[in-house]
């Protein structure tokens, strides 16, 4: 009889740890949800599914803590209390081992411990089920049996962890359901205040930066990497008789280029002279362009056959060749506003990416601009959410409401596409999109989803466009130009590149 009583006092008491903790943790999570589920969401094993697990978890906890109190089914309660137990262990164990990044903690007074100490304290509550188990099985079990279910369960267990882990990596990288993840942090270095806000990237040399300004087509603006100003110049045409609208330069292997689409027109200069002649004047006029090389530009334009949205390359050759691909932009409303989107080009990887501005499209080719590969952004904007109208006395179609941007701006470096999203992901705070811009880092080798990370606003300003160069982030926010240090994998990658070359 004492014998039985001591068994039952012992299961009780390992039942009583486990009610606590599992009480405990429950009400933690329940108490602050939101909390808990963005960081389920930030979860390398468990972000693709924070949204059943933020729910299954607590419930789990309590209902084990009901099932604990009840004599009768006390002993099935610490079985499945190991099996818990042991799930918990190994997701921290493969976390810490094999994981791209570590999360947060747990909360409540858990959050405190690291996540060493945290395996340890699973642990030990993997034995404290065990020794109840053993004494709620004597005396009539059999220890070889015993030992088999103890390892077969605890194997099961780690098994579905392990399982879940690949799983959930495929799922992230390959079919997200819109969970980003901030493994690391980009850090500011640099921050300088240019007092007006229309100033834009042109391009850089070994030494220099070069800034244009929309309010002053031809004004450059020269700065240092440290973000410093230490020269401004003006550039002149050699012909001033076109009808220009919107001059834009570029910069690159010191040559500057004004680039006006409205008429169409490119003029071209070497630094140090400042005067730009003019080097190309077109037929087919175009809203966007990207140097491919010294002689050749994508363009953003229209097909002047159906009126629709195309993507064209002009070669500034003596003959003055234009071209149109009609077949890389895929029309789902009206061919023209569906199909707007932004690009970029790198010439070490000689990638052309064009990003859909309103859906979760992502175009990746070569220079020719053939053979193109299809991807999506994170996001489940898979339908440009856009509706129109047309102005019969202009003869004219516009949207009708202000469309849903998805993608507001992108860039290319190395084997990496930049996408600074306008779309808030699941389980992240609000908090952060009302003072932060948000930037998805995707593998242009396969298309995978990385990460992403924040780039904070500027008294109240949001970014507005940004560019990597030399495997630095650099972005304007309001009036200011800022330098960010890339985040730890990506910025080691970036280095990797730049060592290359």
């Amino acid at each position: 009889m004492n014998l039985q009583y001591n068994n039952r006092s012992i299961v009780f008491t390992t039942s009583i740890f486990y009610i606590v903790l599992f009480v405990y943790a429950a009400v933690s999570k329940l108490l602050d949800f939101e909390n808990f589920q963005v960081q389920l969401g930030q979860s390398p094993i468990l972000g693709s599914f924070a949204g059943v697990i933020s729910y299954v978890v607590p419930l789990a906890e309590l209902l084990l803590a009901v099932v604990l109190l009840i004599p009768k089914f006390r002993r099935f309660g610490l079985y499945a209390s190991l099996s818990l137990m042991v799930m918990f262990s190994a997701y921290i164990y493969i976390v810490l081992k094999y994981a791209a990044f570590v999360p947060c903690s747990c909360g409540g007074i858990l959050e405190k411990l690291s996540w060493q100490q945290h395996i340890i304290f699973n642990l030990c509550y993997v034995a404290v089920a065990i020794i109840g188990i053993v004494f709620a099985e004597l005396p009539e079990a059999k220890k070889v049996l015993l030992v088999t279910k103890l390892i077969l369960l605890s194997a099961l267990s780690v098994s579905f962890i392990v399982a879940l882990y690949l799983y959930s990596e495929n799922l992230s990288h390959y079919h997200n359901n819109f969970v980003r993840r901030f493994p690391y942090d980009a850090r500011k270095v640099s921050d300088t205040d240019l007092s007006f806000n229309s100033y834009y990237w042109v391009g850089a040399d070994s030494s220099f930066i070069y800034l244009g300004n929309n309010t002053n087509p031809l004004l450059v603006t020269q700065l240092n990497y440290n973000l410093k100003p230490t020269k401004r110049f003006l550039l002149k045409l050699d012909d001033y008789s076109l009808p220009l609208q919107a001059l834009h330069l570029k910069f690159r292997d010191s040559t500057f280029y004004a680039v006006d689409g409205s008429v169409p027109a490119v003029y071209r200069g070497k630094l140090g002279n400042p005067t730009l002649a003019l080097r190309w004047r077109g037929k087919r006029p175009f809203s966007y362009f990207e140097f491919i090389d010294s002689l050749s530009l994508v363009t953003k334009t229209i097909n002047e056959a159906d009126g629709q949205g195309a993507i064209g390359k002009v070669l500034l050759g003596d003959a003055g060749r234009e071209a149109l691909f009609t077949n890389l932009l895929e029309k789902q409303v009206d061919g023209n506003f569906d199909v707007d989107g932004t690009f970029a080009f790198d010439p070490a990887s000689g990638t052309f990416a064009y990003v859909y501005r309103y859906r979760n499209g992502i175009i990746l080719t070569g220079p020719e601009l053939t053979s193109p590969r299809r991807f999506t952004t994170i996001d489940t904007f898979k339908i440009a959410n856009i509706k129109l109208t047309y102005v019969k006395s202009r003869n004219e179609r516009k949207f009708a409401l202000p469309p849903a941007v998805v993608n507001k701006s992108c860039t290319l470096s190395g084997n990496h596409l930049f996408v600074n999203s306008d779309v808030r992901g699941r389980f992240e705070p609000g908090e952060m999109w009302r003072q932060a811009s948000v930037i998805d880092v995707y593998d242009l080798r396969n298309g995978a989803y990385l990460q992403s990370f924040y780039i904070y606003d500027i008294d109240g300003k949001k970014l507005t466009g940004f560019h990597i160069h030399q495997g630095v982030f650099y972005g304007f926010i309001g009036t200011h130009i800022v330098k960010y240090l890339l985040p730890k994998g990506i910025h080691e990658t970036q280095q990797q590149l730049i060592k290359k070359k």
